[in-house]
């Protein structure tokens, strides 16, 4: 995505559509998926799993963006730039599995912050404290 402004101004030609265009008409790659969502993250993942030693066995139309995040149930929106909370990534359900088919999801950015910081008994404690003062009734009639 790019702001308006970057277009008017002449600081950008293309919201990044046009890109998207001339590749369907002129592709550098013979699998054509370069500039999807998939592809990127599949790529992402390839690079990290090499500097981090990781196995690495997925293909690109293994990585399946869903419109939510299945966590989380926000709408994931792919971003042009820096991640947001609603960016879909690959998350390692299993991270010393590493990327290898039946081990890998696609999350929010913000589910998948989450899930790397905090240990099931973390969550598990959070989650009682919070309900015990109440916050899950306020949830449900917001």
């Amino acid at each position: 995505m790019v702001a308006g402004y970057a277009l008017i101004r002449g600081d950008r030609k293309s919201c990044g559509c046009l890109n998207r265009e001339l590749m369907a008409v002129f592709p550098r790659t013979t699998h054509g998926l370069s500039y999807t969502p998939e592809y990127r993250l599949w790529r992402n993942a390839k690079r990290r799993a090499e500097d981090l030693s990781l196995p690495f066995n997925i293909v690109v139309s293994d990585v399946v963006v869903p419109e939510v995040c299945p966590y989380l149930g926000i709408r994931l929106h792919p971003s042009m730039g820096r991640a947001n909370a609603a960016s879909p990534t690959l998350d390692r359900i299993i991270p010393a599995r590493g990327y290898v088919r039946g081990n890998i999801q696609v999350i929010s950015f913000r589910a998948n912050v989450i899930k790397s910081v905090a240990s099931f008994e973390e969550f598990e404690r959070i989650y009682f404290a919070w309900k015990s003062q109440g916050h899950q009734h306020e949830r449900e009639s917001a």
